[in-house]
C-alpha cells in the first residue's frame, strides 16, 4: 500500500537525484515507483471498489483513486517537465 510517508521518500529522493543532476536514477526511480507501487495499488483497491452493485458509485470510486494517484504522480513529473496547464486543471499545489 502506498502511505503519504512513502510518497514523502520518493520525492525527495527524486529531488536529490535532479539536485545531483542523476537523470538516469530519476527516471529509473520514477518508472519502478509507477509500475510497481502505484498500479499494483491501484488495481488492489478497485478489486473491492468493483464488487458494489452501484455501477455510478463503481465510477465514481475508481475515478477519485486514479485522480489521487495522477496527482501524486504529476507532482513527481514536474521536477523534471513542467506543466502549469495540467497542474491548474487538476488543481494540483506544492507545499
Amino acid at each position: 500500500m502506498i502511505s503519504s510517508a512513502s510518497i514523502k521518500m520518493v520525492m525527495s529522493e527524486i529531488q536529490w537525484f535532479l539536485k545531483e543532476y542523476y537523470f538516469e536514477e530519476f527516471i529509473k526511480l520514477l518508472y519502478y515507483f509507477t509500475w510497481s507501487k502505484v498500479c499494483a495499488w491501484y488495481l488492489k483497491l478497485i478489486k473491492f471498489v468493483l464488487c458494489r452493485d452501484n455501477e455510478e458509485e463503481k465510477t465514481v470510486l475508481t475515478q477519485n483513486i486514479l485522480l489521487i494517484l495522477f496527482r501524486n504522480l504529476l507532482r513527481m513529473i514536474y521536477f523534471f517537465i513542467p506543466f502549469k496547464k495540467l497542474l491548474n486543471r487538476y488543481d494540483i499545489t506544492f507545499p
